[in-house]
């Protein structure tokens, strides 16, 4: 939780104090799950300030410990991430990939845990994705189900202005 209020205040000096810290004690105690979990915090933190570069190498590490992981929230997560991640270096198919494998993974989830590791987003990048690949339908069926799983502001700013062709009229439709 703390994470994600830095992340969101845009505080990135302390958001990776922070993790540092905490990827820190998840390696004394070898707990892997905390310490792939940190590492997808940063690489989402240089995605957001964009430096992909590194936020690829941050998610990779995550990737090589969650390997064999049957967590299926951090699952989740870490395909979300790599789904962001494509998506702002211009790679829209393989941000539905993987995507579409964080939606496996979501699914396997308890709703605790959907809310936990804030899994709303998960549905609303597809969203978003879908948006981008001019699939307006697929976009607003997924904010939709990002908007049951958390009704938070980030993802009524995804929220985007659908365009719908009607006979070679343009309607503009602006969810509210």
């Amino acid at each position: 939780k703390k994470n994600e209020q830095l992340r969101i205040s845009g505080d990135y000096k302390s958001l990776v104090k922070l993790n540092q810290h905490y990827l820190a004690e998840a390696q004394k105690e070898k707990y892997n799950e905390g310490e792939a979990l940190c590492y997808i915090n940063i690489a989402n933190m240089y995605s957001t300030i964009g430096n992909y570069k590194n936020g690829f190498q941050y998610i990779r590490k995550a990737d090589d410990i969650i390997a064999d992981n049957k967590h299926a929230p951090l699952s989740a997560k870490l395909y979300q991430e790599y789904g962001q991640l494509n998506k702002v270096i211009g790679l829209h198919d393989n941000a539905l990939i993987y995507n579409g494998k964080a939606l496996y993974f979501l699914k396997k989830s308890s709703v605790e845990d959907q809310k936990s590791y804030f899994l709303g987003r998960v549905y609303a990048n597809r969203a978003d994705f879908m948006y981008v690949k001019e699939r307006p339908d697929s976009s607003l069926i997924y904010f939709h189900r990002a908007l049951n799983i958390e009704r938070v502001h980030y993802i009524w700013h995804l929220l985007p202005s659908i365009t719908y062709n009607i006979q070679g009229v343009k309607i503009r439709l602006i969810l509210i």
